[in-house]
Formats: structure tokens, sequence, C-alpha cells
């Protein structure tokens, strides 16, 4: 009689752990862990992964923690218990593959510098046959976690300023602090957003084909010189060029943030990274208040047209001329006109400047023998990093029918690198390619449109 089967069940091993921050007495930090599986789990495996002792769950309240989790593992169901980790694969994952998992603001650490005497603890099981199940002694140090000593250093005089505070709408955020530890060329800051901004938090791009995924966003600060800024899962690292001493303000403005459809609930944080990756400053209630957002500007303006002087790309630079109507809105002396170029053109990166010159006109079309009028005697039209140029209102207030047709023209644009070519449509209705949708894919750039708004200073919104 042949004896029945048994299976062995198998383990994980080199795990990689990393908490940050991961001093002593933080709550709600992120987390990742990698660990590589010796049996192959299939599609939906039950997975449990037990924290050492020196590390909670800061999750086990909240009812469905799916966006807090990511996996290089597709997964069908992710929740916390305890200080346990459940998660169900959706996909099988061979033997020898690693499963790497983020968890955002999920753990708190402990109080003290001990080495946890357990590791990261795993077990999984497909129906009742068990697959992997670590041993209760033998963990390994890289499975262990050590919290570090405590963070010393301190922000203080915290400011945050948003240019436009429309929901929905894009915004330069200025962030401004004191540390005590100042800046180090080498180090990192760190500004994480609240859970109700995008997890790119704005305009970001892949700049560099050598570095995929990896995302910038435009950024600049005055007191630490020229800056780079990444973005990842709501968080944007920044390095700047210049030290600043802990006696200096430290300056940071993070352009083209999407602002969220309502106001945050929550604190941003902004960390201080030593390059050896040690946290030495760590503020989780930046500036303590939340951001107050208005509703979205009305559909007030109606675009006419626009048109270009030069339909030569990257190297040559053109008049754009933009041709609208302002129906039944006034521009106080507070006010003034924007208009934000689309996504393939890269003003400050391409021109470099600080402003344009402009001109700007008004023809009330109701009168057949009214002439166009000189509407603001300023040559000059600012711009800045948010690829957007701005007229200001001329020195007196006034209110426009929608029978006044604007023109405005802002000279010496760079082109855009690349563009598409366009092809009347036979039928020669000047629509040329607006529905060819071939060229013009779903989430096209070119799909992106000039847009006109007129901007209210004292209010900081849309009209």
């Amino acid at each position: 009689m042949a004896a029945a089967s048994t299976i062995t069940a198998g383990v994980s091993s080199e795990w990689s752990v990393i908490i940050a921050p991961n001093n002593i007495s933080q709550t709600n930090v992120n987390g990742t862990i990698k660990f590589k599986v010796s049996q192959t789990l299939p599609k939906g495996s039950s997975v449990t992964i037990a924290y050492p002792l020196t590390l909670s769950s800061a999750l086990s309240a909240v009812s469905d923690i799916k966006d807090y989790v990511w996996s290089t593992v597709q997964y069908s169901a992710v929740s916390s218990s305890g200080n346990t980790l459940l998660f169900t694969p959706g996909e099988d994952v061979p033997v020898g593959s690693w499963i790497e998992i983020y968890i955002d603001a999920g753990f708190n650490t402990g109080a003290d510098t001990t080495t946890s005497t357990n590791g990261f603890d795993v077990t999984a099981s497909w129906e009742t046959i068990p697959i992997i199940a670590d041993p209760d002694t033998g963990y390994s140090a890289s499975s262990k976690f050590t919290a570090s000593a405590a963070i010393s250093g301190t922000i203080t005089d915290d400011s945050i300023s948003i240019a436009v505070n429309n929901a929905g709408e894009s915004s330069d955020y200025a962030f401004s602090w004191t540390s005590s530890v100042g800046y180090t060329v080498g180090d990192s800051i760190e500004i994480t957003f609240p859970r109700e901004f995008d997890l790119f938090v704005g305009d970001a791009n892949e700049w560099f084909t050598e570095e995929v995924n990896t995302y910038y966003i435009n950024c600049s600060s005055t007191a630490m010189g020229a800056s780079w800024c990444k973005v990842d899962k709501r968080c944007v690292t920044l390095t700047g060029s210049v030290n600043v001493d802990a006696t200096q303000t430290i300056d940071v403005t993070i352009h083209n943030v999407h602002n969220p459809a309502a106001a945050s609930s929550r604190a941003f944080i902004v960390s201080q990274v030593a390059a050896d990756g040690s946290y030495q400053a760590h503020d989780t209630s930046f500036n303590t208040s939340v951001i107050t957002l208005t509703s979205a500007p009305a559909e007030n303006i109606h675009f006419k047209s626009v048109s270009v002087s030069d339909h030569n790309l990257f190297g040559h630079s053109a008049d754009y001329v933009f041709e609208f109507f302002l129906g039944g809105t006034a521009l106080d002396v507070d006010e003034a006109l924007y208009v934000t170029f689309p996504l393939q053109y890269d003003l400050y990166l391409t021109d470099g400047t600080d402003s344009y010159t402009c001109a700007s006109t008004y023809l009330e079309t109701s009168s057949l023998t009214a002439s166009a009028v000189d509407w603001n005697s300023d040559t000059v039209c600012a711009t800045d990093r948010s690829n957007t140029v701005k007229l200001d209102a001329d020195e007196s207030g006034e209110t426009f029918t929608s029978a006044y047709q604007w023109t405005w023209t802002v000279s010496g644009v760079s082109n855009p690198e690349w563009g598409e070519t366009r092809v009347a449509a036979i039928t020669l209705d000047m629509d040329f390619d607006d529905t060819d949708f071939t060229l013009f894919t779903d989430y096209d750039d070119w799909t992106n449109k000039f847009w006109l708004s007129t901007y209210d200073a004292s209010d900081k919104k849309y009209k």
C-alpha cells in the first residue's frame, strides 16, 4: 500500500525592509518590504505578512486600504488586521519570484532602538494547502527592524502659499521654513502632499529616456539655487545646488500642482534627509492648517481663434494672436488676463525669460462704425514656470459685454519642439483634422488647448 503524499511548505527569503523615516516614535510612516518566495503562489492564494514586534500597523482602523498599497504583484484583495497585512495575489507568482509591497503611511515605529527579536513573517496557503510557512525562530537579520535614534532637527516658521485657490485648477505652491540643520548640497528635501492630491501631484513627466519610470516636476528655489524635483506617490523630492545656513529661510516653489476637488483635511509633511538617507528633520503637520479652495471658475470667456505668425517648429519664435469675447466680465484693477499654453510648449525652458512683448485691443462688434481700442498701454506681459502669460488690467476697472471682441498678441514665443502635420479635410470645411482619431488619439498631448482666464490677485482665484 502506497504512503500518503505530503507537502512541505516553503519559506520567504532575501528580505529587504525600508521604513522611512525609521526613527523611534514615528507614526504613519511609509514602508517598502521585499522578499522572494520558494514556492509558486497560485492566483487567489491567501498571504499573511506579520510585522516585527518593534513595528505596528497604522492602518488597522482603515476599512479599505487598497489606495495605501502598491505591489509589483497584481493583487485582488488587501487588508490590515492587527499587526499583519493580508494579501491576495491576482496572478500566479512563480517560484523564485520577488514580491515588493509599498505601504503608504502604514507603520508606527517603537519607542527604543532595540532590534526586534522576530522579523517579518510570511504564511501563505491555497485553499487548505500550505505553501509558505516561515519558522518561528531563525529570522534573518534583513527581515528584522531596528529603529534609529530620535530625529534631532526642527522645522519652524513654516508657511504655504498657493497662487490659485480654485478647486481642480493648476497652481504654484510656495513653501518656506527655517530649519535648525539648514541645507547641505547632496541632502534632499521631501514634501509629501495630502491624500486628496493626485499621485503625481501635478504636471510630472519622464524627462530622460535613461530614467524609466522616474518623473520630474518643475520646481524652483531662491535659497537653494538651481533645483531638481522628482515626484512619486504624492512625495516631491528636491535637491538643490546651494547650501543654506540654519539661520536662513528655505523656500521651495512647486509649479503646476493640480488642486484637488476639495480642500485637504490633512497637513503637508516636510522632511529633510541627509545624503546617507537619515532623517535630519521631519514635520508631520507643516503649517498646521489645511489649504482653502474655492469653486471652479465660471465659463464666461469664449474663444474665437488663435493664430501664429510662424508655423515652423523648434528654433523658431512667433507672434501668437488670441481673439475672444469676455461676456459680462468685470476686470478690476487687481485682476489680469491669463493665457496658459498647452503641454507641448515649455516657455521657461525654451525662452528663459520673465516677460514677453504684448499688445491688447477690444472692438465693440455691435457697432458698425466702431474701431479697435487699445485696452492696456502696458506692452510687457509677465511669465513664469507655469507656462502662463499674464497681462495686468488697466488702471481703471471695466465691465465688458459679450459684444466686445478682444485681440491679444503675445510676441516672441518659441514654438514647441514637435508637432503633427495638419491636412485639410476633403470637404474643405476648414475643420481640418479635428475629428481624425487616428492622428489624435485619446490623451494625446495635442488635445490640450490654449486656456484663457481672468485672475483675481486679491482672492487668488480664477473668475
